[in-house]
């Protein structure tokens, strides 16, 4: 038997889905390396460095003298999770019903956690425990490490470099999903705070709509029974593109499923175990999160961007590393991952899935043949060369296919070279 709150105990109660995309991003963004050299070059986000000295003053810091039976409750929380780093906590007066946690012990100074004075009033001792473990979750995730890389490379990024916010849109939208995954992960911390399924619910509830219901009738069955409609009718959406946070019908069913699992079952006898069912179920609720939820017309765009992208760069003997950038640029719009459409596509006859995309997209809307033709010239230019099989290609599917005019697609096709020369 292993206690709980070592390390491997701790990521063992996570999400699978959230470890793997975590560590994909620190690697990809070479995270400890940019953490090291900005320590040393002591380059530090002074607002998150003078947060806690800011709000010590501004707001009520939870003590056992000042505030005893929420000092207990905090303790209770931490004592559950094991957690044995340096914690303030903070009440700020706003009726905004919110909590934050904030990883401060790279500045060298205690991590804290913020609770709105209306999330104070508004919910249950139950529930607070669930809110504090599920900051104190997302204090043992260790996300703000990752956020610290994040803000210093892509901070107003789309403002200040549209071509680079476009180059790295898919690495972006992954940490944007990222952060979906994580709350999911905080939340399991906070389930086994305050071992009450109908607490983490009615919570959800509180925190989604502002309203302190104990002062007005609402039936909590009623609510867990909508919001299982909201997912099978699927009358909401869930993709992590509209928030930082799930909707909380995927909180809520996240929750029923840790707390029925052997996982949770073995956690609270403070042991571990591999639970392949829990992780099955919760891939398939992952899946709903990667959905971009597209118009009808953009159904089927993904695969015309890989089919024409595969025919176009292959077209010179060989798909190259530029080419095959800018596939998956076209493609990060519209799909968390590229790669896996990329091999769908090749994977089948490449020539017929694009034909028939072309097909659909512009029986669908017609209108859509010049941006279409766009997308191909951008791929066919992308390296800095235009063959002559490529050319060949373009005014061919843009006459035959596309409707457009000799004199159009000249016209495109000398914009986007000149664009090319002038973006280098």
């Amino acid at each position: 038997m292993r206690l709980l709150g070592g390390k491997a105990d701790m990521n063992h109660i996570r999400l699978k889905e959230e470890q793997s995309v975590f560590n994909h991003a620190m690697e990809i963004l070479q995270a400890e390396y940019i953490l090291e050299f900005m320590k040393t070059a002591e380059i530090e986000n002074q607002n998150v460095v003078n947060y806690r000295k800011l709000i010590n003053g501004q707001s009520l810091k939870i003590t056992a003298e000042i505030s005893p039976e929420l000092s207990e409750l905090i303790s209770k929380s931490v004592k559950k999770l094991r957690y044995e780093k340096p914690l303030e906590c903070y009440i700020i007066n706003d009726y905004v019903m919110n909590a934050i946690s904030i990883n401060l012990e790279w500045y060298n100074q205690p991590n804290i956690i913020v609770v709105s004075s209306h999330l104070i009033n508004s919910m249950s001792d139950k529930e607070l425990e669930f809110v504090i473990g599920h900051e104190i979750g997302h204090l043992i995730i260790g996300g703000q490490k990752l956020s610290i890389v994040r803000d210093f490379l892509f901070s107003d990024f789309e403002e200040t470099s549209p071509d680079g916010f476009d180059r790295h849109i898919g690495l972006i939208n992954e940490l944007n999903y990222l952060d979906n995954l994580m709350e999911l992960s905080a939340d399991r911390f906070g389930l086994i705070a305050c071992d009450s399924t109908d607490s983490c619910f009615s919570a959800f509830m509180k925190l989604y709509s502002g309203i302190n219901f104990d002062k007005r009738k609402f039936n909590l069955v009623n609510f867990l029974n909508s919001t299982e409609n909201i997912l099978t009718e699927n009358s909401a959406s869930t993709s992590f593109l509209n928030t930082t946070h799930p909707i909380y019908p995927i909180r809520i069913q996240a929750i029923k499923f840790f707390a029925e699992s052997e996982l949770y079952k073995a956690v609270i006898k403070n042991d571990t175990i591999e639970d392949v069912k829990l992780f099955e179920k919760m891939s398939g609720l992952c899946d709903r999160l990667k959905d971009f939820e597209l118009e009808e017309e953009s159904q089927y765009i993904h695969y015309f961007i890989a089919a024409a992208g595969i025919i176009i760069a292959s077209l010179d003997g060989s798909i190259n590393e530029k080419e095959a950038d800018k596939i998956n640029m076209y493609l990060s719009r519209f799909v968390l991952y590229p790669q896996a459409i990329i091999d769908e596509v090749l994977s089948n006859d490449v020539n017929k899935i694009f034909e028939e995309s072309l097909r659909i997209l512009l029986k669908q809307d017609p209108k859509l043949n010049e941006g279409l033709i766009e997308v191909m010239i951008d791929i066919a230019i992308s390296d800095g060369i235009l063959h002559k099989k490529e050319k060949d290609f373009i005014f061919n599917i843009g006459k035959e296919k596309l409707g457009l005019q000799n004199e159009q697609i000249a016209y495109m096709l000398a914009n986007k070279m000149r664009n090319w020369y002038r973006q280098r």
